[in-house]
């Protein structure tokens, strides 16, 4: 037998100042017929706002704008090791740190003696140089993939 399981982000306007424990309580002792939901709280994040009728919140047009500011992931990603998800481990750099790298590539690529002749399109460390050259916010444009990391 297969059963669905969902996550289901809430947000919980907290007028009666029930506090994070018994708004969980709530949502975990309510009895549904038949026992056909039972939901658990597997996690609870809490910010104080002044509240007034006008506030984004508490309208429909503004509520999720609002949401997402006041709960923003504040962490900031640095340069190094990255795994996201169940995908393959990368390394993630900084477009800060990206143009220092591309610099000192770029002066040890120009100090090499190369057989060759130089470096030929396709060649790994010129694509390296490519992306980290690439990291600039004029040269990226709505061309960067984009992640939100979630706690």
């Amino acid at each position: 037998m297969k059963t669905a399981v969902h996550r289901i982000e809430l947000l919980i306007i907290d007028h009666d100042a029930c506090g994070a424990d018994g708004v969980t309580v709530t949502l975990e002792s309510t009895r549904y017929p038949n026992r056909c939901i039972a939901p658990r709280v597997m996690g609870v994040e809490t910010r104080e706002v002044e509240w007034s009728d006008e506030h984004p919140l508490n309208r429909f047009e503004s509520m999720e704008v609002a949401y997402r500011a006041l709960f923003r992931d504040e962490r900031r990603v640095e340069t190094g090791p990255l795994q996201v998800g169940d995908d393959w481990p990368g390394v993630f750099i900084r477009g800060d740190d990206a143009a220092g790298f591309a610099h000192a590539l770029s002066s040890a690529i120009a100090t090499l003696e190369w057989d060759r002749g130089g470096f030929l399109p396709g060649d790994p460390l010129s694509e390296l140089l490519g992306l980290l050259t690439g990291s600039r916010s004029e040269v990226v444009g709505d061309g960067a993939q984009r992640a939100e990391l979630k706690r």
